[in-house]
């Protein structure tokens, strides 16, 4: 079965595509200044691990505070890599001569968002485990899930609305 080749489109960034990018950016960057900033100052023992009621339920090495800068960095790089090929992607509709420019507008959109959303949730995750460390508890830790829905979930909701969009 010969699979149906599709157009290799450039794809214009827009203005927000731009602004997303930017903040995806500064969200990874802002991630690595906090940790290498406060790196010195934490215990041997940090918490790693929240449950759902935003308790610590793990513990390990000061040293496991660089896995979300690691993580979200790979993340972001590999999402960066893989966003300038929409012609590969997986799309839930046929992909035409005709609708291919918008579907990978979209498409790539949706990448910058999760992209975006990711930095700033693991952001957040690197919050909640200095202020559990500080014994202070706001509301970080309980913005994580709203974020997680907000930054990851609404983003691909969208995308499915808007993909089925004529």
């Amino acid at each position: 079965m010969k699979a149906n080749p599709r157009p290799k489109l450039t794809i214009e960034t827009s203005g927000f595509d731009k602004t997303l990018e930017a903040l995806a950016i500064a969200g990874i960057i802002s991630l690595w200044v906090v940790v290498l900033l406060k790196y010195s100052t934490l215990p041997e023992r940090i918490p790693t691990h929240f449950n759902i009621k935003n308790e610590v339920d793990g513990y390990g090495a000061k040293d496991t505070i660089f896995i979300l800068p690691i993580i979200g960095s790979v993340v972001f790089l590999l999402l960066s890599v893989i966003n300038r090929f929409p012609h590969y992607f997986n799309y839930p509709i046929q992909i035409t001569e005709e609708n291919a420019l918008r579907q990978y507008q979209l498409a790539t959109r949706l990448i910058r968002l999760i992209k975006t959303g990711i930095g700033f949730t693991f952001l957040c995750i690197v919050f909640m485990t200095f202020e559990a460390i500080d014994g202070n508890r706001s509301l970080s830790g309980f913005l994580i899930i709203p974020m997680l829905i907000g930054f990851v979930f609404a983003p691909i909701i969208w995308y499915f609305i808007r993909v089925f969009r004529k």
